[in-house]
């Protein structure tokens, strides 16, 4: 299989990393796993030394078999200020700030030479490395995991501070996260979720039932032994 994701390195603790370990675990017993890595740019982001720094990193990490491929990021668009931060953005998914990153030439390019090799399916981490994928003509057995719902909570993030005079004319570009969203989960066998509450929105969204709810895990020491034998709570 295929796994796509950004940079940001696993470090086994935070919970989202957590619920991505649910995810590989589940198949490294089966599958052989290869990572397509779009990294940030720079002088050395795609060396054959950073390439195995990287592999090492995740094979210690994941406690896996794990052969990574780099393909590096594009540098954000340059133009108008106000026309790149509000305008473009609305009018094109593939525009928005992170997601245009992924969604150029070089991009789509790397991910059409990893299917060359034929995976048996590919894994997408979060919606931030989709744009290949819906931009891309060959077809192929995908799968998707959104911990959050993008367009929920940047819409929520706007009124947060800081809250400059022009934040509010963000809201235009939720249409079009939404619309990118759509077209990634109607690309996709299945998309995974945290809960049934994600699920319904995201199928109704997608007018698909193909978004299924996978709730967060940690393991549970089972040695039974309690903490305290008496009755506290602490608020």
């Amino acid at each position: 299989m295929w796994l796509l994701r950004c940079q940001r390195m696993p470090n086994g603790s935070s919970g989202l990393h957590r619920r991505q370990r649910l995810l590989i675990d589940a198949w490294l017993a089966s599958s052989e796993i290869e990572v397509l890595l779009y990294v940030q740019p720079g002088s050395d982001a795609t060396t054959e030394a950073k390439r195995c720094e990287i592999e090492k990193r995740l094979n210690a990490i994941w406690e896996g078999k794990f052969e990574v491929t780099l393909c590096v990021r594009e540098e954000p668009l340059v133009g108008g200020a106000f026309w790149q931060r509000y305008i473009r953005p609305a009018l094109s998914f593939f525009s928005q700030p992170g997601y245009g990153s992924f969604s150029r030439p070089t991009q789509v390019d790397a991910l059409n030479a990893c299917l060359e090799r034929q995976p048996d399916f590919v894994f997408v981490h979060r919606l931030l490395c989709t744009p290949p994928v819906s931009l891309t003509r060959k077809k192929l057995p995908l799968f998707l995991d959104m911990d959050d719902i993008e367009h929920v909570a940047f819409a929520r993030s706007i009124p947060q501070p800081p809250v400059w005079a022009s934040k509010r004319l963000e809201y235009l570009q939720v249409p079009a996260l939404m619309y990118g969203e759509r077209l990634a989960i109607r690309r996709c066998e299945g998309t995974f979720v945290c809960s049934e509450i994600d699920r319904k929105k995201l199928r109704q969204l997608s007018s698909t039932d193909k978004v299924i709810a996978v709730p967060n895990a940690v393991a549970m020491h089972t040695n039974g032994l309690a903490l305290t034998s008496s009755l506290t709570l602490l608020l």
